[in-house]
């Protein structure tokens, strides 16, 4: 049963054990392919974290192989970020973008992440702003757009933006540093406080 998903996550756990990460990541690339996207993006990922140029030439084959560019291309886009590779995840953005392969909020968005960490600010303004536009209710997105504001010493943007994200969650930890880093750059001590 050449294209039942399970068995190619099973191989590939028995590969991983074994250290042959090669093997498995082609094997969770497999199981995506026929069909079992969860615990293979899953398994992807947490390999990704010790093998990643293997998981990098899976997905790279898979984006050759499949009708479903995007998904491979977003899936890889997002391992090339959690490993801090944020150039190469700008390109596998750039590509879902300008052939249209996807057209999420979290597209933009985590191209936009990439750039303010690449001290890119105003293209990482744009695209989360973008994001922001296509969805506003990810309290997230307001907490790293007030951080690239906050940079960029636009401090009313950025208190303007952490007042939103407030309204999801005003106990939110996230949203109380923030706001504290923004009072201490402005010489607001006690305040940050």
């Amino acid at each position: 049963n050449p294209t039942n998903p399970q068995f190619y996550m099973e191989r590939g756990a028995l590969y991983e054990e074994m250290g042959q990460t090669a093997h498995a990541a082609d094997d969770y690339v497999s199981a995506m392919l026929y069909g079992e996207n969860k615990e293979a993006v899953k398994a992807i990922n947490a390999l990704s974290k010790h093998a990643y140029d293997d998981v990098v030439a899976s997905l790279t084959t898979a984006v050759n192989m499949s009708n479903d560019k995007g998904f491979y291309y977003y899936l890889r886009a997002n391992i090339h970020k959690s490993n801090h590779r944020l150039s190469e995840s700008i390109k596998d953005w750039n590509e879902i973008v300008e052939n249209n392969y996807l057209f999420y909020h979290s597209v933009f968005f985590n191209r936009g992440y990439c750039y303010m960490h690449l001290g890119q600010f105003e293209y990482a303004l744009d695209d989360m702003s973008h994001g922001i536009r296509l969805k506003d209710k990810q309290y997230s997105y307001y907490i790293e757009r007030s951080r690239v504001y906050r940079v960029m010493g636009q401090y009313d943007k950025a208190a303007e933006d952490l007042s939103i994200a407030s309204t999801f969650d005003p106990s939110c930890v996230e949203v109380l540093q923030e706001k504290a880093l923004l009072a201490a750059e402005q010489g607001d001590y006690k305040r940050a406080a």
